[in-house]
């Protein structure tokens, strides 16, 4: 085969891979569903007793499922990623204010709350009173559904980086030096948190447990943003148009290696793996996103689009509400698939009853 007809295949490289709206609800949707896996088969202390499922196969004596739960750990830092490349894009556009996401995530929240909190209180599956109904309420507690531990944490991210990113703006802040304070934050986040545990104060106590986990999320944010700010989708592409085509094979090969393997390291906090991770795992996804086909790409759309209804509602419905209906067909696929078309039919019913209530509240805004 010619260099030349190489070079035509890899032509995608050079001229269309992007990291658009598009292709940014197609990445959520993937990742809303494998975090899905890693909450039904990696937490089997969370399963009542008579939950059983049957595994696929198994690889080196563990489940298929349980082998990738570390692959698919990427979900909640790849959702701190998004959102600050796209801050950066929405402030740049002027497109979306930071009060307005906030509003926006609390609003759906509160519906979620509104639909389940109660039903889960009546069933018995929570303890409600006064102080854990009001902390719950404003997402500074996540004892009613620990997976909403990401709300008041990504909150207290865009609320802050919203009041110091016209300082960065009007005084023209380099990026490496935005990005150099933020991972010194999250050094001295690990380093409070290790330093508190050895002399035995409890850092799950509310204002410590939330300022660490914002220290030491708020980089996953700010890589984002920083990429972003310098286009680093264009310089990839632009550096791996200067690469030969059989090393650009070669090199393509290699990434798609370290972007299954590189999950699996332990021995650095997972912040720091992040972010030498996630800018390989975005690029490497908006290239496969070109060769996706077009219905599996907008099914990936249309998952990505109620993203964060189904983050909201699938723990509710997996632990408290329907966790033997779930679990009924029994083979993990199934039992998987089971659940993201429940919970993706709950988020389509959920966000017309939010469509319904922003239209009665325009109304009366305007009579």
């Amino acid at each position: 085969m010619s260099d030349k007809h190489v070079t035509s295949n890899w032509k995608i490289l050079k001229m269309n891979v992007i990291f658009d709206k598009k292709v940014s609800k197609a990445l959520k949707g993937i990742l809303i569903i494998i975090m899905y896996w890693s909450h039904m088969f990696n937490h089997p202390e969370r399963l009542q007793k008579e939950i059983e499922w049957i595994s696929l196969f198994k690889i080196g004596g563990k489940t298929v499922e349980e082998f990738l739960v570390p692959f698919f750990h990427v979900a909640v830092p790849c959702f701190f990623f998004i959102a600050g490349y796209g801050y950066y894009i929405s402030n740049l556009n002027r497109t979306k204010s930071a009060k307005k996401q906030i509003l926006g995530l609390y609003t759906k929240y509160w519906i979620v709350f509104a639909a389940f909190i109660p039903l889960c209180a009546i069933l018995g599956k929570i303890q409600i009173t006064p102080v854990s109904l009001l902390l719950n309420l404003i997402g500074l507690s996540s004892s009613y559904c620990g997976e909403w531990w990401f709300l008041s944490t990504y909150v207290e991210i865009i609320f802050v980086f919203s009041l110091i990113d016209k300082y960065i703006r009007n005084h023209n802040v380099k990026t490496i030096h935005v990005f150099t304070v933020s991972v010194a934050l999250s050094f001295a986040g690990y380093l409070i948190n290790a330093v508190l545990s050895h002399v035995g104060i409890d850092t799950d106590n509310f204002i410590l447990h939330e300022l660490y986990y914002f220290l030491i999320k708020q980089p996953l944010f700010i890589i984002g943003w920083c990429l972003a700010r310098c286009d680093y989708i264009k310089k990839m592409n632009a550096f791996l148009n200067r690469v030969e085509s059989k090393k650009k094979v070669l090199l393509i090969c290699i990434l798609c290696i370290f972007t299954f393997t590189f999950q699996y390291i332990t021995l650095i906090p997972e912040t720091y793996i992040y972010i030498v991770y996630l800018p390989v795992f975005v690029y490497m996804f908006s290239l496969a996103s070109l060769m996706m086909p077009k219905l599996i790409s907008q099914i990936f759309e249309e998952f990505g689009k109620y993203s964060t209804y189904m983050w909201l509602c699938h723990s509710i419905l997996l632990y408290k509400l329907v966790q033997k209906y779930i679990y009924f067909p029994k083979i993990s696929i199934l039992c998987w698939m089971n659940l993201v078309c429940l919970s993706f039919g709950c988020s389509i019913i959920l966000a017309n009853i939010e469509k319904s209530i922003w239209g009665v509240f325009r109304y009366f805004k305007e009579s």
